[in-house]
């Protein structure tokens, strides 16, 4: 009976986060636009997928890291020679720095 996907909800908070947000709350900004992203989650179930991972977070985070891990390796995969990783190697590694954190 539910009708956001839990995967759907992570990715949601992460464009949040991209976009500037810092708090689960900055979800919102993706409910301005539904065209772009669809529906979004409401708050209250935003709150309850969160509680739910925490429950298991080695788990969770396992799963959120081969998802992520999968994910880029497809886009990287089609993007051939304009991918970040492409002739990368262990002298010369890729380097993706990022610094973002939900309050």
């Amino acid at each position: 009976l539910a009708s956001h996907d839990p995967g759907k909800i992570i990715a949601d908070l992460a464009v949040a986060v991209a976009i500037g947000g810092d708090c689960l709350a900055d979800i919102n900004q993706l409910r301005s636009a539904p065209t772009v992203f669809g529906s979004v989650a409401s708050d209250p179930t935003v709150s309850r997928l969160i509680s739910a991972l925490a429950a298991d977070a080695p788990a969770a985070l396992t799963a959120i890291n081969t998802a992520r891990a999968a994910a880029r390796a497809t886009c990287w995969s089609h993007a051939g020679a304009a991918a970040p990783d492409h002739d990368a190697s262990i002298a010369a590694p890729l380097i993706i720095d990022l610094d973002a954190t939900l309050v």
